[in-house]
């Protein structure tokens, strides 16, 4: 694994996970990582005592979204949970699946407000980076 800082590339491994955060080596130095705060459009972390925002053009960390009106799979892994319904609506931020990959869970986040046309994945399943996860539909505005 790996990440980049300000253009760089620099090696990257989860060390340990641990409650709501992980000791990740990061060129060789080990930095001790926390999520603060999961908004709909943004995760805030803590790296070492320093806070740092990171943010998404098409939403939430985490979640791909299709032209077609779905969220994908960002990354390989097994589904812990689906909390998506069919039929249900969900607003923009709502968790709707859970994956897990490399011991860590990535919450899955719905980016559009909506209604969940049809769920693709259960608990136990599964999936590969750019599967589809859960479809929308819009939501009707009665007017």
């Amino acid at each position: 694994m790996s990440v980049r800082v300000d253009g760089v590339r620099y090696a990257a491994a989860v060390k340990s996970v641990e409650g709501d955060g992980a000791v990740i080596t990061v060129d060789g130095k080990d930095l001790r990582v926390e999520i603060v705060e999961e908004g709909p459009s943004a995760l805030r972390i803590r790296v070492d005592g320093e806070e740092l925002e990171l943010g998404t053009v098409s939403g939430r960390p985490g979640a791909e979204r299709s032209a077609s009106g779905g969220l994908h799979s960002p990354l390989p892994g097994r589904v812990v949970s689906v909390l998506a319904e069919e039929g249900k609506t969900v607003s923009a931020g709502d968790q709707l699946v859970v994956i897990e990959s490399m011991k860590m869970e990535t919450a899955i986040r719905s980016d559009v407000d909506g209604r969940v046309a049809k769920v693709h994945v259960r608990p136990g399943d599964t999936v590969k980076r750019g599967q589809a996860l859960v479809s929308f539909e819009p939501v009707s505005s009665g007017l």
